[in-house]
């Protein structure tokens, strides 16, 4: 939905700029309230501390969220990105 929000974004002329940049932090703001709210009602749960590689090749910070308390369920799962020997797929891939 990020991605999709982005490219879609007008930013031809000056006040479409302001507005696209009105549009993602008002998305943003939805979406940080959204989580901080099923967090404080135990019905996601966070991990913070996590490092991960950015599109841009640097190791990033992040939380990851589960939907259980073991924390055996992300609440996005990547796990499609990686071979069986746990190596990230470098050739294209379909998703089923």
């Amino acid at each position: 939905t990020f991605n999709n929000l982005i490219v879609r974004l007008p930013v031809d002329t000056y006040h479409n700029k302001i507005a696209s940049r009105n549009i993602f932090l008002d998305w943003k703001t939805y979406v940080e309230n959204s989580f901080k709210s099923l967090v404080d009602r135990d019905l996601l749960w966070e991990l913070p501390g996590q490092m991960g590689l950015g599109t841009d090749g640097i190791e990033h910070p992040y939380t990851e969220y589960y939907t259980d308390p073991a924390m055996q369920h992300p609440l996005v799962d990547y796990s499609y990105m990686y071979d069986e020997a746990g190596n990230l797929r470098t050739e294209p891939y379909t998703v089923i």
